[in-house]
């Protein structure tokens, strides 16, 4: 532990020279929390147990309460957007002296258990989280959980701050613990296997720019035993570090069962050790999501994502695989040098049950397809395709189902692949 601990602080050490490009945008992203008087006043109803500071700074009226920014529909949006109330309403009065804003919230339960099992390919995963979305009512995440799968397991812990000090800066602290046993196979003769087992601490910064933009940066320290079966690669040991820049782009407002807009993100990492060895590589990742909203509460998406490394060591590429829930690439978890997908998904929802004349869920129907290839090993090109139809269930407090069952069918491999998944994990 004492090592682990100076590598994560020499790691630290080692990152200082981005901190001057990154300083500015935090300094400059910051909310005044002694604002000038504003020329309406704001009252907040509902909110039982989350501090109103939450709210406000969601809403944008923290520091700004001028007539300009009076826009109950869209301020009724940007505090729905936290995910953490089952109901938002805004109203404003102008022609009360002074101007009055009413937001009314109705807080949901944020302390969730969430079980998990998926399926897929013949590997079940069991999962439990125990997560507090609204920690102290300060809108803060905390995660303890951990999964059990055919081939392994994995236990983390997750911290999060989306807006210290209900500034622009955002922080989160994770830490995880996994082993995992892979298989590959030509028929029923195993190929290639190996055993990884890895533990790994992550810290990521950020600095809200503007309405939708993010600049920040990570850090990892990882530590990897990775023993292959194969005489033709030996045991892999050892330490690696990792430091990123990234750029984000959010424009999405949140309507319980889908998300509409675009969100991007680009990242370039700079890794200085792989398995305790003298190598160094750059990687870059870059992904795209954008939900278009139909008539009648119809949704397309459309989605793409890719990566590539230099290629500076055979043994370090990326690890890449589908989801845990039911959707996902043929392989479930490959090495890849570079790599890149694309898919589109349109949704239906035919059914909202109500309980006490409040909406309870949505059920819908989705049907999709994606592409992807991914470059491994010598140079050998695997393609990956999947087209199907699903039933998703969402409980109005998510944007994820809670229950989803798919019908997968793989062009390339010509098989039909059934998954089903409750819980978070898509």
């Amino acid at each position: 532990m004492a090592t682990a601990t100076a590598r994560f602080a020499a790691l630290i050490g080692t990152s200082v020279r981005l901190l001057p490009f990154l300083i500015p945008a935090f300094a400059a992203s910051a909310y005044p929390q002694d604002g000038k008087p504003g020329d309406f006043v704001v009252r907040v109803f509902g909110n039982e147990r989350t501090d109103e500071k939450v709210i406000l700074a969601a809403a944008g009226l923290l520091d700004d309460r001028s007539m300009s920014s009076a826009n109950p529909e869209e301020i009724e949006q940007r505090v729905r957007n936290t995910r953490l109330f089952s109901d938002v309403e805004v109203v404003f009065r102008p022609d009360e002296t002074p101007p009055l804003m009413f937001i009314r919230i109705v807080e949901r339960w944020t302390l969730t258990p969430i079980p998990s099992i998926s399926s897929y390919e013949g590997e079940t995963k069991v999962g439990f989280d125990l997560v507090e979305y609204n920690f102290l009512g300060l809108g803060k995440t905390l995660l303890f959980g951990g999964r059990i799968a055919t081939r392994g397991y994995n236990l983390r812990m997750l911290a999060r701050d989306p807006a210290i000090f209900f500034s622009r800066c955002s922080a989160s602290l994770s830490t995880s613990y996994t082993k995992y046993s892979f298989r590959e196979y030509e028929g029923r003769e195993v190929i290639q296997s190996y055993n990884d087992e890895f533990w790994q601490v992550n810290l990521d910064l950020g600095a809200r720019l503007g309405k939708s933009a993010t600049l920040g940066c990570s850090f990892t320290v990882r530590h990897d035993l990775i023993n292959w079966s194969s005489t033709l690669r030996p045991v892999s040991s050892g330490w690696g570090d990792m430091a990123s820049a990234w750029l984000a782009y959010d424009n999405t407002n949140y309507h319980y069962f889908f998300s509409e807009g675009i969100r991007v993100r680009i990242e370039g990492s700079w890794i200085d050790e792989i398995f305790g060895a003298n190598l160094r590589a750059l990687l870059a990742t870059a992904s795209g999501h954008y939900t278009l909203a139909l008539p009648k509460k119809h949704c397309l998406t459309v989605f793409a994502y890719g990566g590539l490394s230099d290629g500076a060591d055979a043994r370090f590429l990326f690890k890449i695989g589908g989801t845990e829930g039911t959707r996902g690439i043929a392989s479930q978890s490959i090495w890849a040098r570079q790599y890149g997908c694309a898919g589109i998904q349109y949704q239906i929802p035919f059914f909202q049950p109500v309980i006490d004349r409040k909406i309870f869920g949505t059920c819908a129907l989705t049907g999709f397809c994606e592409y992807g290839s991914a470059v491994r090993d010598c140079g050998v090109r695997e393609v990956m395709s999947v087209i199907g139809v699903g039933f998703r269930f969402y409980l109005h407090g998510f944007t994820i189902p809670t229950i989803a069952i798919d019908i997968l069918y793989d062009p390339v491999g010509h098989r039909v692949m059934p998954g089903i998944g409750v819980g978070t994990s898509w």
